[in-house]
């Protein structure tokens, strides 16, 4: 690793919000450093700075068609959640992110999300930042992954936190609430209301998807909520 080296940013490619994220701090970050994004597509990114550096890499979890049946059915050790063996296309996206990492010597790599190419960057001796996201993350793999990283970044408010979330990785958190949003246009609660016509007093439930992956709400008819 370099302090002055660039930066690598692995982006996993199911849903919009990692994409976002990504691309909203490499911009901020081009001109200053230079960034190379991993993800097995390069078509799902906003707008990007020229300077940029897009690498495609096979994807982390889904068969490519020539992987070996018997091996990719040995049960995993529990510090991975997605770690097959016979599988051709994670040993050459590792082998070009390792080989990124001893040829670019980076000052850091961030992941949003992928607890095994953490895990591989503290492995590599590369400082690396992981993502985190909300739910049950206190399994063995999402655990490693978060105590290797020396940062993580939390792409909401800190009030938002979960209880159960173990105090040295508070410590080391992040809060960067509506990092790759654009909130300058947010309106206030009333005035909102008001533009909706709706009663400022009334008690309403808002449901919130995403998109770009298989959201909770694909099946569900919004009429009815």
């Amino acid at each position: 690793m370099s302090k002055d080296g660039p930066i690598g940013y692995f982006v996993h490619h199911q849903g919009r919000g990692h994409a976002e994220r990504a691309a909203s701090i490499a911009n901020e970050l081009a001109g200053r450093r230079d960034v190379t994004l991993f993800c097995a597509r390069s078509d799902i990114f906003p707008e990007l700075d020229e300077r940029i550096e897009v690498l495609t890499i096979p994807s982390l979890f889904e068969p490519g068609g020539d992987e070996a049946p018997a091996m990719a059915s040995l049960p995993m050790p529990e510090t991975v959640h997605c770690a097959p063996l016979g599988w051709p296309s994670i040993t050459t996206a590792f082998a070009t992110v390792a080989q990124w990492f001893a040829e670019a010597k980076p000052a850091l790599f961030v992941t949003d999300v992928s607890a095994e190419l953490g895990q591989l960057a503290r492995l590599c001796s590369v400082p690396h930042v992981a993502v985190l996201q909300h739910g049950e993350r206190s399994d063995a793999g999402h655990i490693a992954a978060y105590e290797s990283a020396v940062g993580l970044l939390a792409p909401f408010a800190e009030c938002l936190e979960q209880s159960d979330r173990p105090a040295k990785l508070r410590q080391k958190t992040h809060y960067a609430s509506g990092v790759g949003i654009d909130c300058s246009q947010s309106l206030d609660r009333n005035v909102a209301r008001e533009r909706l016509g709706l009663d400022p007093e009334q008690e309403i439930v808002l449901v919130i998807a995403g998109g770009g992956g298989e959201g909770s709400l694909r099946d569900v008819d919004a009429s009815k909520i």
